[in-house]
């Protein structure tokens, strides 16, 4: 009995599972197409997706935006992202706008004797005021006691002053180089030159030296025979500071201050 169970138990299955192995090959192949093809589809969904992020990552870079680069460790830019227009406004801008006046003759005046030279040169152009104009000291200027260099200077900091300054500093040299013009012998200003200069250094002060200039008759001139010219090293340049037309009635005193050594501002 327990031989006949154990063997209908052993068959039962069998019998039972048979339809459903008949009907499995009958349906299996379309289950399995459609499980394939759901996947197929998912796997195309995924690569899209994919494509996507990348397309999405790499968009930043198009942009311009900084991208870190792992294997180099740096950042690249696109220069195309910068503001070009604004950069062509501020180089306009730059282009119109008029050379200013800060003085300057740079190494052809690196001693006073030079700086000499060239103002003797300067007063026989026919461009007076273009040559003369670089050698001076436009913040410090100080001429028979005004201060014009105060105001130089402070209209120098504010951007809306700097033309007029640059006005203000054409006129007056153009009106005080003129002196050459009044000259009676013009042959005067050469024997000026040759014998009229002399260099004298202030005691204890390597950043100044004191030029005296024994200048021709001229007309109509109310100023003394010889004029002191103040030259104060600026870096390694030497620049007028100063000038007194009447030096025996104004005492040096608060003598500007210069670079102590030559490139040194």
């Amino acid at each position: 009995m327990r031989g006949e169970a154990r063997a209908g138990l052993v068959h039962l299955p069998l019998i039972l599972l048979a339809p459903a192995l008949l009907i499995a090959p009958a349906c299996g192949k379309k289950g399995s197409d459609s499980t394939v093809k759901t996947a197929r589809d998912h796997s195309k969904k995924a690569q899209n997706h994919g494509k996507k992020d990348r397309t999405a990552a790499k968009k930043p870079e198009t942009a311009g935006a900084a991208a870190a680069d792992p294997a180099k460790g740096s950042e690249s830019i696109d220069p195309a992202a910068s503001t070009s227009a604004t950069a062509d406004e501020i180089m306009g801008e730059r282009r119109n706008r008029k050379p200013a006046i800060i003085g300057g003759c740079a190494e052809s005046c690196a001693t006073p004797a030079k700086l000499v030279g060239l103002l003797f040169e300067g007063f026989t152009a026919r461009d007076r005021v273009d040559k003369l104009r670089g050698l001076f000291d436009w913040s410090m200027l100080e001429v028979d006691g005004d201060k014009k260099g105060d105001r130089w200077a402070l209209m120098w900091a504010d951007l809306r002053q700097r033309s007029k300054r640059d006005d203000e500093i054409h006129a007056w040299l153009k009106g005080w180089a003129s002196w050459v013009d009044r000259i009676e012998d013009k042959h005067a200003l050469v024997a000026a030159r040759m014998n009229g200069i002399g260099l004298q250094p202030l005691p204890g002060r390597n950043d100044v030296v004191a030029i005296v200039f024994k200048h021709p008759r001229l007309r109509d001139d109310a100023t003394e025979q010889s004029w002191r010219l103040l030259a104060t090293r600026r870096g390694y340049e030497w620049l007028i500071s100063r000038i007194d037309h009447a030096p025996s009635k104004r005492p040096l005193r608060n003598v500007p201050r210069g670079s102590e050594s030559a490139n040194r501002i």
